[in-house]
């Protein structure tokens, strides 16, 4: 299998990655067009696609955010879905607050090496931003899947506590 991954996103790949969404979440977990669009706006380095055929088959969204919002998603007063534009940096050299929103995988291709060949493209992203003096200072993911749990455990995410909704905050850091 071939695939293909890219950093750079039109309108048209959002409506795949919503589509994605659809597939493997409930209710106002799945993206919203408008929004991903604003937000994309603010951070055009939000995501990391994969492609097998031409087909988006899966990606990541992990994105700077304001100090004040972190702190807010870390105690789960805050929703990714109710993060605004003005929540949103861009990557900035010095240190970064960041938001592990989400990874999704086509779930035809969830027992491939997809996941392999999306985190080496994440990889080498953050590797690229180390590069710039750009530094990940800490990370917060709101994982509502026991798949994302998973994956929070594997990289040594620290349980920090429970959303409203439920779903388990992971704060960690990557050591890429």
């Amino acid at each position: 299998m071939e695939f293909k991954t890219y950093n750079k996103v039109t309108p048209k790949i959002v409506s795949e990655l919503i589509n994605l969404d659809a597939d493997n979440f409930l209710g106002n977990d799945v993206g919203n067009f408008d929004t991903c669009i604003n937000w994309l706006k603010v951070c055009p380095e939000m995501y990391t696609i994969i492609k097998h055929e031409k087909k988006t088959i899966g990606y990541i969204n992990f994105l700077p955010i304001t100090k004040q919002c972190f702190e807010q998603v870390k105690l789960g007063r805050k929703k990714d879905y109710e993060i605004l534009p003005a929540d949103i940096l861009n990557f900035k050299v010095g240190d970064n607050y960041c938001l592990f929103m989400s990874l999704v995988i086509d779930k035809k291709y969830r027992f491939s090496k997809v996941l392999i060949y999306l985190f080496k493209t994440f990889k080498k992203k953050i590797n690229n931003l180390n590069k710039k003096g750009i530094i990940i200072k800490s990370v917060v993911a709101d994982c509502v899947t026991p798949e994302g749990e998973k994956l929070a455990y594997h990289f040594n995410g620290k349980y920090v506590g429970k959303t409203l909704s439920n779903s388990k905050i992971f704060e960690f850091k990557f050591n890429l």
